[in-house]
């Protein structure tokens, strides 16, 4: 009796050799080579984009120092060109001219005539600690209401 062979279809084929390739080509741990191909590609290119995130950042806040070093440096050099041009000026117009002279002495005027209407309240000192500033703006804005610290009037008298 002679045996035919049968055909092989192309899925039987393809059956049986991924059988006898995995169970032939399977290392210890039970990862296919194909496999840890994939997952070593996977990781290289994590760490890779890792790696270039990472240089983006550092680059990235190295230009921002550097801008806020040029920044402040023109900052320094302009404060210091205005601090250098108010001493000039200033040594420049130590007097008053004129025009200048002639306002300085309307508003002196202006402040001599308004003190003696003011009376008392502009003869007190002028407060020199912060406390002493609370103190005379809570009395300056108690005047300003109409509060003078007095007893209020009563309503028939005519002495307000």
């Amino acid at each position: 009796v002679q045996q035919t062979k049968r055909p092989r279809t192309p899925a039987h084929t393809a059956l049986l050799s991924s059988q006898s390739r995995s169970s032939s080509t399977r290392g210890r741990g039970g990862i296919r080579p194909m496999d840890q191909e994939l997952i070593a590609s996977l990781v290289g290119a994590s760490i890779g984009l890792f790696v270039c995130c990472t240089a983006c950042i550092v680059c990235r806040i190295w230009r921002r120092n550097r801008y806020y070093k040029k920044v402040q440096k023109s900052l320094d050099e302009e404060e210091a060109a205005f601090q250098e041009t108010l001493a000039r000026n200033f040594r420049d117009e130590g007097q008053l001219d004129a025009e200048d002279q002639a306002k300085l002495n309307m508003l002196e005027s202006y402040v001599a005539t308004a003190g003696g209407e003011a009376g008392a309240a502009t003869d007190a000192p002028l407060p020199a600690s912060a406390e002493d500033v609370d103190k005379f703006m809570s009395a300056l804005a108690a005047a300003a209401a109409g509060d003078s610290g007095l007893p209020p009037a009563k309503e028939g008298d005519d002495n307000v």
